[in-house]
């Protein structure tokens, strides 16, 4: 009875263990309240599947783009709708030169980490710190303002959105702002115009949203989130017209491409792949197992076995091994010599004559240097006939 009480700890444990399990099971599974992937294959909430299913309805080429950075030469349009990672600035160079050849991208930032350069195009992404001030004075929520299609800000569109549109106007710029973006950037002659004058607003709210912005021969479209391109978003009609009219804001004659190389080289591997919402599942069934496992190797099922009795040494086993110690090391002149004074003790103080005779040999064997072991015990033998008969023979 005392061996069960103490195992009951460690059995509440094991059941607490798989209780948690189940509940992750149920509050941790992909679903409506899970984020998941951010790409155009994902249908969770962050996903942009229905925007790119209904892009290829309305497009009669449309396509993703997996393996490298840059769309292939045919492609008219590329979009980048929250990639998992940014582009570092040698891929922001690359997409420039693309768009100055007469392209457009449409570029949207992370809704919940929108902050981003994207030099060399002369825009930045910053966080929105005036509707967070509005908020903190108790103002009521500005009504999005959509020049791209005024009528339909009565729809009430979603848009969540953390940042806004930065269009740096370099027309005229001094030593200090120029320093201020490293020496980068070369002011533009004032007869060339503004950029921010040549440049369409597209949404505004508390500051620009999305804009279009002519860059060499192509165009830059720009958003502040990627909110409406998600699947979420696109379920309602009004927030599906305006992404539509956001990629239509471009001029879109030619294939159109998804890009998806950000998302497959920022998504999490190894260890932390196990964790994604597709696998997560998989993860979970393994931890149960695991548990279920680790749970049935550790229980004793029945009585304890008895332990086993010890097995008990003969007295002589000491003897024999240090027999063969000796004759592994080759020591057998040093035998012979304890053997004699051993035989030495037995003989008393008056030996015979045969006695001493028998001495004399056994000492001038342990006096020789070229003693073998053989020897050695042949002469053992003869000194336990004459003392041990029994072990003797």
């Amino acid at each position: 009875m005392a061996t069960g009480r103490r195992k009951f700890p460690l059995d509440s444990l094991w059941i607490f263990a798989l209780i948690l399990l189940l509940v992750l099971t149920v509050w941790w599974l992909p679903g409506r309240g899970a984020s998941g992937r951010r790409d155009s294959f994902s249908a969770s909430r962050s996903g942009k599947k229905l925007f790119y299913d209904m892009v290829d309805r309305l497009h009669p080429d449309v396509d993703r783009e997996l393996n490298r950075l840059l769309p292939g030469p045919t492609v008219d349009t590329y979009l980048l709708l929250g990639p998992s990672r940014y582009p570092n600035e040698a891929e922001w160079t690359d997409l420039y030169d693309w768009v100055a050849s007469g392209h457009t991208l449409i570029f949207a930032a992370k809704w919940e980490d929108p902050a981003i350069d994207l030099y060399p195009f002369p825009v930045r992404i910053r966080p929105n710190v005036i509707d967070e001030v509005l908020e903190s004075l108790g103002a009521e929520e500005e009504i999005l303002e959509l020049p791209i299609y005024p009528g339909l800000e009565s729809e009430r569109p979603v848009w969540r959105s953390k940042g806004m549109v930065v269009v740096d106007d370099f027309t005229e710029i001094s030593d200090e702002e120029d320093e201020e973006f490293g020496g980068s950037y070369d002011a533009v002659d004032e007869d060339e115009g503004s950029l921010l004058d040549s440049a369409e607003m597209l949404v505004l709210n508390s500051g620009i949203q999305a804009a279009s912005l002519p860059i060499g021969s192509g165009y830059l479209i720009v958003c502040a989130t990627d909110d409406p391109f998600t699947n979420e978003a696109v379920r309602g009609s009004a927030s599906a017209i305006l992404a539509t009219r956001i990629l239509e804001s471009g001029v879109v004659v030619g294939p159109i491409s998804f890009g998806e190389h950000l998302n497959r080289s920022g998504s999490p591997g190894g260890f932390r792949l196990l964790f994604d919402p597709d696998l997560r599942p998989f993860t979970l069934q393994l931890l149960i197992f695991l548990v279920l496992f680790l749970w049935a190797t550790a229980r004793r099922f029945g009585p304890s076995e008895p332990n086993p009795p010890g097995r008990r040494r003969a007295t002589s086993e000491h003897a024999r091994a240090l027999g063969e110690l000796y004759l592994r090391r080759n020591h057998g002149t040093h035998v012979l010599a304890r053997y004699l004074d051993y035989a030495r003790e037995r003989s008393g103080l008056s030996p015979n004559d045969k006695v001493v005779a028998l001495f004399d040999e056994a000492n001038d064997l342990v006096q020789s240097p070229s003693l073998d072991n053989r020897a050695a015990a042949s002469m053992i033998r003869k000194l336990a006939q004459h003392f041990d008969p029994q072990q003797g023979t």
